[in-house]
């Protein structure tokens, strides 16, 4: 496998974004907060290693394998005369051996095209989830490292949410200086492209070592489904981050349980690194991949292999859990372990027909196109006919991953641990594997056929290209404008650092919290002031005081149900010390059912004053 440089590239990409967390995770624990020093100490300590290991390895001529400066004078001239060979060997190396490996590229070139272009006017990233998780990433940049809680940017008293992907976009603003905002969202458009390009090596094994299907799999998880590239919109970057992992990790161990090996220190490292790496930056992904292992097990498991296996899954375990075991005990501060215990134990109503866990959200071709639905199960179907590699294990994956996300239909607890939407918006993985075993080997094909087969993928990649592009729909779920932008600096220099804001919010899942619904809900970033309502993590977390969600609730209803000038509404605003109202350029409309805070009527009211409007942004102070 490790002769197949896209492979190998998409298995660094998992464990490279695996290792840094790990690393985060356990430099706080010592009081370590290295800052700009976490992007360039690994990168720096590899490459010397590298050089080391060539040093002491290369013969310069007179047997001591320590040539110093004669060495590297021999390896450069061996690196000039091996590129010099490529460059003669280029058209037999394209056009016979690594057609497959072209195509690829190219389409990944358009794939890297359509992640990109799409998001050059964008201001930050978009939804609730782009505020939140530029908010951890500032902070992580703020403290150099983890931190403990929220402040100054939101009274949360404690953090246990996963981090991975954002110590990747802090990663990614220290090394170039970008802002917090526009590092997550370019963090999160190269996790969009390295989540597709992390299916190939699982595409590549399962059908056999066929490199066609692993460029197969990367064209229909790219430019062929609206997943993930549609997370764009969501800012749902934190699963994306774990499903750049899950591959390697599965491929990884799948691998290791095959070969019968003995887990060496080195392969025991990378394997814990992984699962530990995806259970700090995913929670319900880790479970996802925890049951591809369980898969594997049951399908191989024989009575002369049984030992071998559980005891490489425990010890693998034990080394995984040691390394995400700090991270799990801190989780106690806040919710995340008492709503899992309490999902646990849900078992669905009897006789009542009510599910305990939601129906599909949405129509079907909202994840795949109808026809890449119906080839997906043929392709299934196909490899496991053909009894390809892995692809017992593969398919069996999909079903339990289907029985965890709808556990109610098989009278299961467990509701919403996996939830249905999470596997549907995952399931380009199994559409792109599929698909992508369904065609030919490169063995044995003319070469006339291989290019055919090749123009045949580009040109559909560049079909595919298009809906891609029209993917994105700022109107519908950017908060962040650049009107907000300007009206956040401005705030930050025209008005006491103490001043606090009552923005537009609404009540969601099942008025259980409230949340934002334009860019007041970016105050605290984009102007350095307080807001009337926290990151939607709130309810992750612990409480700052009790009956504080009550609170935000009651705020919420307040305003929607008798208006910002009732004397109900002035009197909460007094008690909670709210100074000034926001209204973005949104106005409000950002997924939700109604505006509360209109401008006409705050500007024709006697108890505010409008200090700031530009554009369709507004922003008015509070009178006494």
């Amino acid at each position: 496998a490790m002769r197949n440089s896209l492979v190998r590239l998409a298995l660094a990409a998992g464990v490279g974004l695996a290792v840094y967390p790990v690393l985060l995770l356990w430099t706080h624990l010592v009081g370590l907060h290295l800052g700009r020093w976490y992007a360039l100490l690994p990168g720096a300590a590899a490459l010397g290693w590298m050089v080391a290991r060539g040093r002491w390895t290369v013969d310069d001529g007179r047997g001591t394998g320590n040539g110093g400066l004669r060495s590297t004078v021999y390896r450069l001239r061996s690196a000039v005369y091996g590129l010099r060979s490529a460059v003669y060997g280029l058209p037999s190396t394209v056009y016979v051996r690594s057609l497959p490996n072209l195509a690829t590229l190219l389409v990944l070139a358009l794939l890297v095209f359509s992640r990109f272009w799409v998001i050059r006017t964008l201001e930050g990233p978009m939804w609730g989830d782009g505020m939140q998780h530029t908010m951890v990433t500032q902070l992580l940049l703020d403290h150099g490292g983890l931190f403990d809680s929220w402040e100054p940017y939101a009274a949360i008293p404690t953090f246990t949410y996963h981090f991975g992907f954002h110590t990747a976009a802090a990663l990614l603003a220290w090394l170039t200086g970008l802002e917090a905002r526009f590092a997550t969202l370019w963090m999160g458009q190269i996790l969009n492209v390295l989540a597709v390009l992390a299916l190939y090596p699982l595409a590549w094994k399962i059908s056999g070592g066929n490199r066609w299907a692993g460029t197969g799999a990367v064209l229909v998880a790219g430019l062929l489904s609206p997943m993930p590239a549609f997370y764009l919109n969501w800012g749902r970057y934190t699963q994306l981050a774990g499903q750049v992992i899950l591959p390697a990790a599965l491929y990884f161990t799948w691998d290791w349980f095959d070969r019968g090996a003995p887990l060496r220190p080195r392969a025991l490292s990378i394997g814990a690194l992984l699962w530990a790496g995806l259970g700090l930056t995913h929670y319900r992904v880790l479970i996802m991949g925890l049951f591809g292992l369980l898969a594997y097990l049951l399908v191989h498991l024989r009575r002369e292999t049984w030992r071998q296996l559980l005891s490489g899954a425990l010890t693998l375990g034990i080394a995984a859990g040691a390394l995400f075991l700090p991270w799990f005990v801190h989780a106690f501060g806040g919710k995340l372990v008492t709503m899992f215990a309490a999902q646990l134990r849900d078992l669905p109503a009897a006789g009542d027909g009510t599910p305990a866990s939601p129906a599909i959200p949405g129509a079907l071709a909202d994840y795949l196109p109808p026809w890449v639905w119906m080839l997906t199960l043929f392709g299934m179907g196909a490899l496991l006919w053909k009894r390809k590699p892995w692809a017992s294990a593969f398919a069996l994956w999909g079903l339990l991953l289907i029985a965890a996300a709808y556990p109610h239909w098989l009278g299961l607890p467990g509701a919403a641990i996996v939830s249905g939407f999470t596997v549907l918006i995952a399931v380009y993985i199994f559409a792109g594997i599929a698909l992508g075993s369904l065609l030919p080997a490169s063995r044995g094909l003319p070469l006339w056929k291989e290019a055919g087969l090749a123009a045949l993928l580009v040109a559909a990649a560049m079909w595919g290209l298009r809906p891609r592009l029209g993917d994105i729909a700022p109107p519908r779920y950017a908060m962040l404008t650049r009107s907000d932008a300007r009206a956040g600096a401005w705030i930050e220099e025209n008005t006491p650092p103490e001043a606090r804001f009552l923005i537009e919010s609404f009540t969601a899942y099942g008025d259980t919290a409230a949340v934002g619904a334009d860019a007041g809900w970016w105050l605290p970033l984009t102007a350095g002031r307080a807001v009337s309502h926290p990151p939607l993590l709130y309810t992750f977390e612990a409480d700052p005081y009790p009956n504080f969600r009550q609170d935000l609730l009651a705020l919420t209803h307040t305003v929607r149900q008798y208006g910002a000038d009732a004397p109900e509404t002035l009197a909460m605003l007094r008690e909670r010390g709210i100074t000034h109202v926001y209204v973005g350029q949104q106005q409000g409309g950002v997924n939700s059912p109604g505006v509360a805070l209109r401008p006409e009527a705050l500007e024709a009211s006697p108890h505010y004053r409008a200090v700031y409007h530009r554009d369709r942004v507004w922003v008015f102070e509070v009178l006494p």
